[in-house]
């Protein structure tokens, strides 16, 4: 159980690029860019979360739903562990844009080493942006592996 809880700790910081903000128009390619930036979870923008922002993860039965400052302290944690990660294959699945709210669904593949783990697979996510003049704010966000 702690070998499964381990490596769902480390993969949630792997959906680091999941939660975004910027000050991008609402174009495709432009979100795709956005999205891309925010991989690194040792630079992850907190500050651009809704106060009210909320995860889920989701990694077969094991799953965890955090808060804002909570995604914080789980980050900083497993940014302690990870030595090496790479993504590859990004690929937006699905977008629909209303006037207040984006949603929109997204993969890519990914492979990490954290301490002698090496962990590689395909992450799904699914996030509700709230749209503030041109730029999002991200209230929700849930992944699985």
């Amino acid at each position: 159980m702690l070998s499964k809880i381990k490596k769902l700790f480390v993969l949630i910081g792997f959906f680091t690029f999941l939660l975004f903000q910027s000050s991008v128009s609402f174009g495709s390619d432009n979100l795709k860019k956005y999205l891309i930036q925010f991989i690194d979870s040792k630079n992850y923008p907190y500050h651009l979360l809704d106060d009210n922002f909320k995860v889920y993860f989701q990694q077969g039965e094991l799953v965890l739903g955090l808060n804002k400052d909570e995604l914080k302290s789980l980050y900083d944690e497993q940014n302690k562990m990870i030595e090496e990660i790479e993504t590859k294959n990004f690929k937006i699945l699905g977008r629909i844009d209303t006037k207040s709210f984006t949603s929109v669904t997204y993969e890519y593949d990914y492979s990490m080493i954290a301490g002698n783990m090496k962990i590689s697979g395909k992450m799904v996510s699914h996030s509700i942006l709230k749209k503030t003049g041109n730029t999002w704010k991200t209230i929700f966000e849930t992944a699985s592996q």
